[in-house]
């Protein structure tokens, strides 16, 4: 047996997530990095917002937990459950100072109830039951090593309490909690080395699955549970009946099956298989008839993330158009979509991205095929849109942008409530690389040319060879360039400072015959590198640069540990000031 648990369902992409409903649908809780409120901007964070009756509210933010220290959007008030009658949600909030002294560091996870319970329960993430009475907080796991490591094993001991009765009774070792509790105050648990099963009252019930699998859900009342049946061919989504021990095939296929609702009682589910990173089908399914129906969204869209009623009778959506769907749900087939929110945009940096003034900034995004590209403006200034699709957004930080903590927003044309409004950081310089289009197997994964600009550099150059590769965030040139208008032909524009770049640590460095702005192109530095003499002696899988100038200085070091056109790490840093 090889056991995967599936504690929450990550989404493909997200301006909404981690979806949450009452019983009777009237109420659904999410999280997003967005606002509703910009009064002004913050640093980015998760927040929790509720929809009910009266509209969409701001529920839960760090405010005065938050640390002091820099933070990211993935920081902050994360997975509401809330109970079936609305009156308590559990979230787990991730980097927040523990109780509401300030502090620099937060705590990797911290358990906290919302509602008619308003308490600090501790470190770890945490679950309650749909009738508000249990909850299970589970220690977080140690952070992984490296970057594909495996995780850690979890800690030994989890805490089912009993708000009810305001007790608490410790889960003892060798059981791991996965956090799914009934209403029963049953917890599904994973013993080491052995058959996972139901814990309730110091007493286990054993529930035994061979293969390889992943656990998905655990219906409110521990009748039945889901779990992913994985194999080299795909994947089968299963629902085991724990009273009578009979199973029901729900989904068979290739593709990432992920759990995103189910009803109280587990006769209905809603789940998405994810067969790309841009493809993503949901379907209702009856875990007593095994039938499963698709839930159409429109073109070009994808599920990324959802949940159902404890009634069964409503079902919502994320999209990866920024929108919110609810739609109602008869005899298991799903209704018409009715829309909670529209097409939002919300953009995200892509490893390659840098905001230097002048440069091309890249980010990834979620809109509808054709959608207009949101208003964006940097520090209270509007900057030009480059180009924008479904999937990803360019703009060029004008050469007139201040440096330092600046308001970032991005405001959507449709509607919706939310826009973007967050502090970030611009920097003088902070360097970054093109990257091969799709489907080509350039150097390293990189955007490397050979002199005579015929072809990709596929293979490691030798002594003395000229290669050409694209940038941004080299800074301030020699020259005047208006901002949004490409680079003339005819005039060079080179950079102030100073770049030195290597291939291998104990190579010498190539002579860089040229730095400056690319030709008709707007935001991109044009680089013209000649190989040492010593190049050659030892096959390729990195690269080193350094920039020194007026304006600041700055550096990255990238590697490869793969084949050639695979990116597995790309750390940046910069001094740019």
């Amino acid at each position: 047996m090889t056991l995967a648990l599936l504690l929450t369902s990550t989404p493909i992409w997200a301006q909404f997530s981690q979806l949450s409903a009452t019983d009777d649908g009237q109420q659904l809780y999410f999280t997003s990095p967005l606002r509703i409120d910009p009064q002004s901007a913050t640093n980015p964070e998760t927040r929790v917002f509720r929809s009910g009756p009266d509209g969409i509210t701001l529920f839960a933010e760090r405010g005065a937990l938050i640390p002091s220290a820099i933070v990211s959007s993935n920081d902050g008030m994360t997975s509401p459950q809330v109970s079936g009658d609305g009156s308590v949600v559990a979230i787990t909030g991730v980097d927040v100072c523990p109780g509401s002294a300030p502090c620099s560091q937060g705590s990797m996870q911290e358990g906290m109830l919302r509602g008619s319970a308003n308490t600090d329960l501790g470190p770890g993430s945490l679950q309650i039951s749909r009738n508000g009475r249990w909850a299970v907080l589970a220690p977080p796991r140690a952070a992984p090593a490296a970057p594909g490591d495996p995780l850690p094993p979890p800690p030994q001991t989890a805490t089912l309490f009993d708000l009810q009765n305001n007790t608490s009774t410790p889960i003892p070792p060798p059981l791991a909690a996965t956090g799914m509790v009934a209403s029963s105050g049953a917890v599904l648990v994973a013993p080491a080395g052995g058959p996972f099963g139901l814990w309730n009252a110091g007493q286990i019930s054993p529930v035994i699955i061979t293969g390889t699998f992943r656990i998905l859900a655990l219906s409110d009342n521990a009748s039945t549970l889901i779990y992913a049946a994985l194999s080299p061919g795909g994947s089968r989504v299963v629902a085991r009946n724990l009273d009578f021990g009979y199973e029901v095939t729900l989904f068979s296929g290739a593709g990432a099956p992920l759990l995103m609702g189910m009803s109280n009682d587990g006769r209905w589910i809603l789940y998405i298989v994810r067969t790309s990173q841009f493809s993503a089908a949901a379907y209702m399914a009856d875990t007593f008839t095994g039938e499963s129906s698709p839930i159409a969204l429109g073109a070009g869209e994808y599920a990324t993330g959802g949940t159902l009623s404890g009634s069964g009778m409503a079902g919502f959506l994320a999209t990866s158009q920024g929108r919110i769907v609810r739609f109602s749900i008869s005899a298991g087939q799903p209704g018409p979509l009715t829309e909670i929110v529209g097409a939002t945009p919300y953009l995200t940096r892509t490893p390659f991205s840098v905001r230097v003034p002048g440069s091309m900034s890249d980010f990834q995004t979620g809109m509808a095929p054709g959608q207009a590209a949101p208003a964006i403006s940097l520090g209270g200034t509007a900057v030009p849109v480059l180009s924008s699709s479904a999937t990803d957004l360019q703009i060029q930080v004008p050469w007139e942008q201040k440096t330092g903590q600046q308001a970032f927003t991005v405001v959507g044309n449709g509607s919706t409530p939310f826009e973007q409004d967050d502090l970030v950081f611009v920097s003088s310089v902070a360097l970054g690389l093109s990257q091969a289009d799709p489907g080509q197997k350039g150097l390293l994964g990189l955007k490397f040319i050979k002199g005579d600009f015929r072809g990709l550099v596929t293979s490691d150059p030798g002594p003395g060879d000229i290669i050409i590769t694209y940038m941004t965030g080299l800074g301030p040139v020699n020259g005047k360039v208006q901002t949004g208008v490409p680079t003339p032909v005819g005039t060079t524009f080179p950079v102030q400072g100073k770049l030195t770049c290597k291939f291998l640590p104990n190579q010498s460095a190539m002579t860089t015959l040229f730095a400056g702005l690319a030709p008709l192109m707007i935001g991109i530095y044009q680089v013209t590198f000649k190989l040492p003499p010593d190049a050659g002696t030892a096959p390729i899988s990195g690269l080193t640069c350094d920039y020194q100038g007026q304006g600041g200085e700055a550096g990255f070091s990238f590697r490869s540990l793969t084949l050639p056109g695979q990116i597995d790490e790309f750390p940046t840093a910069g001094l740019g000031n």
